[in-house]
């Protein structure tokens, strides 16, 4: 498991007539949300994603199940979400992939700011290659 990364959990209430679900600013989402969006329709085979975001998000299921691989630029972790509400923090500068989705997947995504289509890297090769920039600079620094 990445460090960074964590499993959430939306506050539910079940009723007779139904379920309700709460996120907020700051619980379970530990940031401000600035734009929210959504995936559906997903099948078996479909990837979503691949890319690093340079913004912090958290992704919560809706409906169905889906697994989510996040990499740090050294690790992957594959986080999997069953459970509708149940969601993940993924900080900042983290590639993120959303695969093996049922047939039924919903997503919700929260993230800190505004779509820019400038604050996304979206070739892994790339990816690997500046986090490993940015820890040299970060050691060298760090002297």
């Amino acid at each position: 498991m990445l460090p960074a990364c964590r499993r959430l959990k939306a506050e539910t209430f079940c009723q007779p007539n139904g379920v309700l679900s709460v996120i907020e600013e700051n619980r379970p989402v530990p940031f401000a949300m600035r734009r929210c969006f959504f995936l559906y329709d997903l099948k078996p085979g479909d990837v979503r994603g691949r890319h690093a975001a340079l913004n912090e998000q958290c992704v919560f299921l809706l409906s169905g199940a889906c697994s989510v691989f996040v990499h740090d630029g050294k690790t992957e972790t594959v986080y999997r979400l069953r459970e509708p509400m149940e969601g993940l923090y993924i900080p900042s500068s983290f590639w993120r992939e959303i695969r093996d989705c049922t047939d039924n997947c919903m997503l919700a995504v929260f993230s800190d700011s505004p779509y820019d289509p400038a604050a996304y890297i979206r070739d892994f090769d790339v990816f690997v290659q500046t986090m490993a920039k940015k820890a040299g600079t970060e050691s060298e620094a760090a002297t």
